[in-house]
C-alpha cells in the first residue's frame, strides 16, 4: 500500500502546490483571526512595530497579489520553455523528470500560495475597523520577500536543468541509487547470489499464478512474498521484473510446494505487484537507462549532430553497468528465517545489460569513428572492472561492435 501511494504521489505533480495552497489559506485565516480577536496584544509596544493600519495593509496586499501573479505567469512560461527544450533536444520521455522534480513544484507552490494568501487576506479584511492595527500586511511582505528569493533561485535552477550534462548526471545518480539499494541486499546473510536457477525438490508440485492485469510492472513486494512463502512453507519463483510490460495471462509467479499444501495457495497478485499504464522511474532503473540512451540517440540524429553528448552518455552508462555487475550473480535467492531458500528471481543477464545500454547507440552512431572507438573502450573497461566474464565481452564486441565499425579506404 505504501509503495502504491508513493507511485501515486510521484505521478501527481500538483500535489505539492496544492499543499502549499492549503497552507496559505490556513495562514490567511490565522492572521485574520489575530487581527480581529487579539487587538489588545497587537496594540502593545513590542508588537506595534510589526503591524500596519488596515488601509496600508490593503494597498500592500493588492500590490503583492498583482506582482506574484505576474511572477507565477513568468514561472509557468519558463516551465513550458524548458519542457519544449526537453522534448525537442533530449527526449519526450524526459519531460516528467523536470515536472516531478520537487524543486520545481516547491517553487511553483510558493508563488501560487503567496498570491492566494494576498487575495484571500484582502477579502477577509473588509470588516476590519479603520483604526485597528493588523499583521496581515506584514506577513504578506515577508511572503513576498520569500517569493523573490525563490524566484532568483528558480532562474538559477532552470539554467542548470537545461544543461544536458546536469540532466544526464541527475538521471545517472538516480539509477545508481536504485542499483545500490539492490546491491546492498547481497550483503545480508539471507540474500544469496547464484550463477544458475536454484534447484527445487523434484517431488514439489507446481502452480502458476497469472497476473490478471495488463501494463508495466512498477513494483514487486518481495518482502511480502517472502513472508507468505515462510508462512505456507512454499518456494516462489518471480518470473517477471520491474519495467516488464505484461498481459493479463502472463505467469508472474511459479509456486513450488508439497501436494497437501497446494489447495491452500491463494495469492492475490495485486497485493504484491503494482501495475501502471506508463513507465515510472521511481523503482525502475532500466527505464532510467533507457532515458540516457534516448538522449544519446537524439544527440546522434542529423538534426542535432552532437556526438560528444552521446559520448558523455556512454561514459555514464558504462559506470552504471559496472555498478550493477559488481555482484556476480544471474539469480537472487532469498532465504527465510529458517535458512531455506523461499524466493528467487532472475536478474538482468549480462548480455541483456550490455545490449540495453549500448545496442541502440551503436546502431545510430556506427558511422562515427570516434564514437565507436569510445564504445569499444568502455566495453573493455566494463570487462576489467565488473563481474561480466571475458567471453561475454568478446562475444558482444564481435557481434555488435566490430561488425559496425566504419571501414576506411
Amino acid at each position: 500500500m505504501i509503495h502504491k501511494i508513493k507511485l501515486k504521489f510521484h505521478e501527481h505533480t500538483w500535489l505539492l502546490p496544492t499543499l502549499y495552497c492549503i497552507t496559505a489559506l490556513f495562514l490567511a485565516l490565522v492572521t485574520n483571526y489575530i487581527d480581529n480577536h487579539l487587538k489588545q496584544f497587537l496594540n502593545e509596544r513590542y508588537t506595534i512595530i510589526f503591524t500596519t493600519k488596515p488601509e496600508l495593509a490593503k494597498n500592500v496586499l493588492a500590490t503583492i497579489s498583482g506582482s506574484l501573479l505576474t511572477m507565477t505567469t513568468i514561472t509557468f512560461s519558463t516551465i513550458m520553455v524548458v519542457l519544449t527544450t526537453y522534448s525537442s533536444q533530449f527526449s519526450p520521455r524526459i519531460l516528467r523528470n523536470f515536472l516531478n522534480n520537487r524543486k520545481t513544484m516547491h517553487i511553483l507552490g510558493i508563488f501560487i500560495s503567496g498570491f492566494l494568501y494576498s487575495i484571500v487576506s484582502l477579502l477577509l479584511m473588509r470588516n476590519i475597523e479603520p483604526d485597528s492595527n493588523v499583521i496581515t500586511g506584514t506577513v504578506a511582505v515577508i511572503l513576498a520577500c520569500v517569493c523573490i528569493a525563490f524566484f532568483g533561485y528558480f532562474i538559477q535552477f532552470v539554467g542548470k536543468s537545461i544543461q544536458v550534462e546536469n540532466l544526464i548526471e541527475s538521471i545517472a545518480e538516480r539509477t545508481h541509487k536504485l542499483i545500490q539499494e539492490e546491491r546492498v541486499k547481497f550483503d545480508d546473510e539471507h540474500f544469496k547470489g547464484a550463477a544458475s536457477e536454484p534447484v527445487v525438490p523434484e517431488d514439489y508440485f507446481v502452480q502458476s499464478i497469472k497476473s490478471g492485469n495488463t501494463g508495466y510492472i512498477q513494483f514487486i513486494n518481495r518482502e511480502a512474498l517472502l513472508k507468505y512463502a515462510q508462512e505456507h512453507d512454499l518456494v516462489i519463483k518471480i518470473n517477471v521484473s520491474i519495467s516488464d510490460f505484461i498481459f493479463d495471462n502472463t505467469v508472474v509467479l511459479t509456486i513450488f510446494c508439497e501436494e497437501d499444501k497446494l489447495d491452500d495457495v491463494k495469492i492475490e497478485v495485486d497485493s504484491y505487484f503494482v501495475f501502471s499504464n506508463q513507465q515510472r522511474e521511481l523503482y525502475d532503473f532500466k527505464y532510467s537507462i533507457e532515458k540516457i540512451v534516448d538522449i544519446a540517440v537524439r544527440a546522434l540524429s542529423p538534426g542535432i549532430n552532437d556526438p560528444n553528448t552521446a559520448i558523455e552518455c556512454i561514459h555514464k552508462l558504462s559506470i552504471i553497468v559496472i555498478d550493477y555487475y559488481r555482484v556476480d550473480a544471474n539469480y537472487a535467492l532469498i532465504e527465510g528465517e529458517d535458512g531455506v531458500g523461499r524466493l528467487f528471481y532472475k536478474r538482468i543477464s549480462k548480455e541483456a545489460m550490455l545490449e540495453l545500454a549500448f545496442l541502440q547507440i551503436i546502431h545510430y552512431g556506427k558511422t562515427d569513428h570516434k564514437l565507436m572507438a569510445k564504445v569499444e573502450y568502455v566495453i573493455n573497461s566494463i570487462g576489467n572492472n565488473s563481474a561480466i566474464d571475458e567471453e561475454t565481452i568478446k562475444r558482444f564486441k564481435r557481434e555488435h561492435v566490430y561488425n559496425n565499425i566504419p571501414v576506411t579506404d
